[in-house]
């Protein structure tokens, strides 16, 4: 990943937590960039936290929506929920899938 998407890592012991802005996660059926992909379209939010250890691999994503009228954040919502079901980091989602 390249120094402009890292603002902060810290490390201890074997985990590694890191904040990244505005990853570049292309869609599926390109490369991966830096562990990141998308299962529909190519997306960038604003900020995604990592957790890296040897017993677990987790990420969290942050989207900021600046709306106040009702259908605005209704409409806003939308994009969480693509973030939530489309995002892949080192094969992980966010969303438990069924099998």
């Amino acid at each position: 990943m390249g120094l402009k998407e890292i603002v902060w890592r810290g490390t201890a012991a074997d985990v590694t937590v890191e904040a990244c802005y505005q990853v570049r996660c292309p869609a599926i059926d390109r490369a991966a960039h830096q562990s990141y992909q998308s299962l529909s379209r190519e997306r960038c939010p604003d900020i995604v936290v990592t957790l890296d250890s040897s017993s677990a691999k987790r990420f969290v994503v942050f989207d900021a929506k600046y709306r106040s009228a009702r259908a605005s954040v209704l409409e806003a919502m939308e994009s969480a929920h693509i973030y939530h079901d489309s995002l892949l980091w080192k094969g992980i989602s966010l969303t438990p899938r069924c099998v």
